[in-house]
């Protein structure tokens, strides 16, 4: 499903991931409760009990559904919100700021065949 575009100001569309089981943890250390809330070809939104501010940048290990192979990305934080309420405490959009060639190919693919390219 692709999100509101009269609000979009991304250059690349972005989908709807809860429906799909996208795997997000922090790449290093691995302690941040991580769940992909949509995705593109240029960057992520996650949702996360650790606190992330605009500029930040973490790098992520992203599993694409159905592919064995993690991807490791360099992301930037380029908004983030304080969601009190919740099991996770923040909202943030990320924009991919390393992520290697082939890695983009698959998520690019993985996009296509799942939310594009619908039957």
């Amino acid at each position: 499903m692709e999100l509101n575009a009269m609000t979009e100001k991304r250059a690349s569309r972005r989908f709807a991931a809860f429906r799909s089981p996208f795997y997000c943890q922090e790449g290093d250390n691995g302690d941040a409760d991580m769940s992909v809330s949509d995705v593109s070809s240029a960057g992520v939104g996650i949702v996360t009990n650790k606190k992330v501010a605009e500029g930040d940048r973490i790098k992520l290990e992203l599993m694409v559904p159905g592919d064995d192979v993690p991807m490791f990305v360099i992301a930037e934080v380029v908004w983030a919100a304080r969601e009190p309420d919740t099991v996770r405490d923040y909202c943030a959009g990320f924009h991919f700021a390393g992520i290697h060639p082939s890695d983009k190919k698959r998520l690019v693919n993985y996009i296509y065949s799942s939310f594009v390219r619908q039957p």
